[in-house]
């Protein structure tokens, strides 16, 4: 009985982690590089357009764009990604492994050289890439065991590795194994570990360290004693943070108003910005800054002389600014002179500087309000949850009974994507063990059912609705543990095809 247990507390647990990740899985991603803009879909494919100088789209050309173009094929599936100062992109694929192209001046595409690339490019084999930033000409990114790598240019230190000496491959920085988060400004990058502490090192004229001073710093330091910081962004010389308790804070250059406090003085040490304690998402760009509240509204500060605040001015902000009536901004992101967003709808807006096309709406002409680029997060069929191949072979058996299900309840593709990443992240190690064992393979086949439910329920239906629907479900799934405990008593060897 015990093992029988042992095997269906990583079902139960599975369920779990399927459930607390929709609400996140639901949602696409928008990136700006300082001249051209990326959206990363719910269903994981990767679409580009604006300044395509250094091939920086990845559609193998060097040609701008000005509307929406996929980056790669319909079995690509993308996880993350990030566009840079310079121009260049770096992404991960849901299998874990790391790809880059554009501009490779500094070495910041990680593949030994410093030659270009206008179409993706795997750095290295390593399959447990988590998150990924990129500054100008540097990039720093976290690996699935928490450990923290940097390559690309260094001259100010902004690698953290205690040098400022160039690096053309990814290189361990330090041995923490605790690093959850980090941003990558023009020279500077900005970390956050597991604790909640913050830590920051490279250029610091302005005092966006945040630590006082504007020493430069080669290796990452503590920021304050605060132990409760959950985002961090960077702009080129700025730094945005939000704490757990929904405060926003600035620090670094402020000559445009970008920190939101006021005023154009710079700030040395992290400062509060206002009294709100709502602040949900932030994001910085060149010299502005974005972020958004907790009832999804939108607000802005700083540089405006593209519009890139999006209030229908070119004028300078120094507090943060509504930007129109809306509650459904849910993602942001700021370029050199533009801003890129989307709603809770998937509708993609963006605003500012358009010379290069960056803002997707098949023309070159600025906006100084949001205008919507021609493409939405919505499901695509050629997406990575029906293609078999994006999944690998550990997934297989489980393909047709997804695309099934989501056939006949239109579930979307993001539910599947979010299973397959899991499957992939926990660890080859964990995914070999699972694969052969036919106990296991049962229990994910009898819950995988009632538990994309759950998440379809999540998504289509009103909150209180799904109280009740969600109390019998849950009943079906325990039932159905019991059914699969009592499969495993009868017949040891049961393989539920």
């Amino acid at each position: 009985m015990k093992r029988q247990w042992s095997l269906v507390v990583p079902a139960v647990l599975l369920a779990v982690f399927v459930l607390t990740t929709m609400s996140e899985a639901a949602s696409g991603r928008v990136v700006a590089g300082s001249f051209h803009t990326m959206l990363l879909k719910t269903e994981g494919s990767l679409w580009a357009w604006g300044d395509n100088s250094s091939g920086q789209l990845g559609d193998g050309t060097t040609t701008n764009k000005s509307s929406p173009t996929q980056v790669g094929t319909g079995t690509d599936c993308w996880d993350a990604v990030r566009g840079g100062y310079a121009p260049q992109t770096v992404a991960i694929k849901s299998n874990g492994t790391l790809w880059a192209w554009g501009n490779n001046s500094g070495g910041q595409l990680g593949d030994g050289t410093t030659v270009s690339k206008s179409s993706p490019t795997q750095v290295g084999t390593a399959t447990n890439w988590s998150t990924i930033s990129v500054g100008d000409s540097h990039t720093v990114a976290i690996k699935t065991d928490g450990t923290l790598w940097a390559w690309g240019s260094n001259s100010y230190g902004q690698l953290g590795n205690g040098t400022t000496t160039q690096q053309y491959s990814p290189i361990q920085i330090g041995t923490a194994t605790n690093w959850s988060a980090v941003a990558a400004g023009q020279f500077h990058t900005v970390a956050i570990k597991t604790d909640g502490t913050l830590w920051a090192w490279g250029w610091n004229l302005y005092g966006q360290l945040g630590d006082g001073t504007t020493v430069d710093k080669s290796s990452p330091i503590q920021i304050g004693t605060a132990v409760n910081w959950s985002a961090v962004a960077t702009g080129y010389a700025h730094t945005i943070a939000l704490r757990s308790d929904g405060t926003l804070w600035a620090w670094g250059l402020n000559s445009n108003g970008q920190l939101g406090d006021g005023s154009t003085t710079e700030i040395y040490s992290p400062k509060k910005v206002g009294t709100g304690s709502s602040w949900a998402v932030v994001a910085a760009g060149d010299s502005h800054t974005i972020a958004i509240m907790s009832d999804g509204t939108l607000w802005t500060c700083g540089k405006n002389d593209n519009g890139q605040l999006g209030d229908g001015t070119t004028t300078q902000k120094n507090d943060l600014t509504k930007i129109g009536s809306a509650t459904s901004w849910t993602v942001i992101a700021g370029g050199a002179r533009h801003t890129v967003a989307l709603q809770s709808d998937g509708t993609v807006w963006a605003w500012g500087d358009n010379s290069r096309g960056q803002l997707g709406d098949g023309t070159t002409t600025s906006s100084s309000s949001p205008v919507e680029s021609g493409v939405t997060d919505e499901d695509d069929e050629s997406g990575c949850f029906i293609a078999t191949a994006a999944f690998g072979s550990y997934f297989h058996p489980y393909v047709s009974i997804l695309r099934s299900f989501r056939d006949t309840f239109l579930i979307p593709n993001s539910l599947g994507r979010s299973f397959v990443a899991w499957y992939y992240r926990v660890s080859p190690a964990v995914a070999d063990k699972i694969r052969p064992n036919e106990f296991m393979k049962a229990v994910v086949r009898i819950l995988l059912l009632p538990l994309v439910g759950v998440c379809y329920l999540f998504l289509k239906i009103e909150l209180i609705k799904n109280i009740f629907i969600l109390l019998f479900i849950g009943s079906m799934v325990f039932i159905k543990i019991k059914e699969v405990i009592s499969l495993r008593t009868r017949h040891p060897r049961i393989d539920i095809s």
